[in-house]
């Protein structure tokens, strides 16, 4: 497996996103707000897990962190109709279900990230990466049970800052989506 080439939204040429992926891939506000407006009653979040685990190289290099135990990672997927739209995957340090982020997160479950990150008026957000995720990279194993045939799919990441802590959260765009484009071009 090789690393996923991830690059900072600045830096790649519009373009070369799929013309009917580029506005869920840009989009700054909350995921779950959109999906919930395109989804109307259909939407569904399910959650896949949410336990302490080992963090990749990657994701630490993206958090600024040296191998360390004690976070939690969370795995969803959300979308519509009962048909997966997009993998989520946020890192959260073990010390956000502690002190006063706690009331936010320690009966989080199944309920959407955005939803409580979004309220946040002191919230910021980095800028996004993004990356064309091929079956020979390390995170396509997140996702490739949800895909019949290998293909590449899109994906964005950021680093949330809620209360001076922070939350890495991976969105992962599945094939499934109605406004994926077959025309996926490299970033």
């Amino acid at each position: 497996m090789k690393k996923t080439k991830w690059l900072p939204l600045s830096k790649i040429n519009p373009n070369n996103f799929p013309i009917n992926l580029k506005p869920w891939l840009i989009d700054p506000l909350s995921m779950t707000a959109r999906f919930k407006r395109v989804c109307g009653d259909k939407f569904y979040l399910k959650l896949l897990s949410q336990s302490e685990a080992e963090v990749s190289s990657g994701e630490l290099a993206f958090l600024g962190l040296k191998p360390a135990r004690g976070h939690v990672i969370r795995e969803i997927e959300m979308g519509g109709d009962a048909i997966p739209w997009l993998f989520g995957r946020s890192v959260f340090p073990e010390n956000l279900f502690e002190g006063r982020t706690a009331e936010y997160f320690r009966d989080l479950g199944g309920k959407p990230l955005g939803e409580i990150l979004f309220k946040d008026p002191m919230l910021t957000r980095t800028e996004f990466e993004i990356a064309l995720i091929c079956p020979s990279d390390e995170e396509y194993k997140l996702v490739e049970n949800f895909i019949a045939v290998p293909i590449p799919v899109w994906a964005r990441r950021s680093l949330f800052n809620f209360m001076q802590k922070k939350i890495m959260l991976t969105e992962i765009f599945l094939p499934t989506m109605p406004f994926y484009s077959k025309d996926a071009s490299s970033v």
